[in-house]
């Protein structure tokens, strides 16, 4: 199935998005619960591990962390939303 997001839909940003729409939308008391075929162990990935510790180094000496939903790039902000580009934004480069 093929999925396409509206431009107004800011909250839509991973599969299980959508997921949740269509429980919410089928109701979530009329989906079956059953136990899984198969059971495994999983353990923490580790780039968020690494990612979580980086945070609370900064955090604790000293530094904000900041996730705005405005720090973004040209296609999403300007081709996905449908929008001009706009002279004078700020863009952050990495180099």
């Amino acid at each position: 199935m093929k999925v396409q997001v509206p431009c107004y839909r800011a909250d839509i940003m991973h599969d299980w998005d959508l997921f949740e729409d269509v429980a919410i939308a089928f109701g979530y008391e009329r989906i079956e619960d059953l136990p899984p075929k198969t059971y495994t162990v999983g353990k923490p990935h580790p780039i968020p591990v690494t990612a979580a510790l980086v945070r609370e180094v900064f955090c604790g000496l000293g530094y904000l962390e900041v996730m705005p939903f405005s720090l973004t790039n040209e296609e999403i902000l300007y081709e996905r939303m449908q929008r001009p580009e706009r002279p004078g934004v700020l863009r952050v480069i990495r180099r």
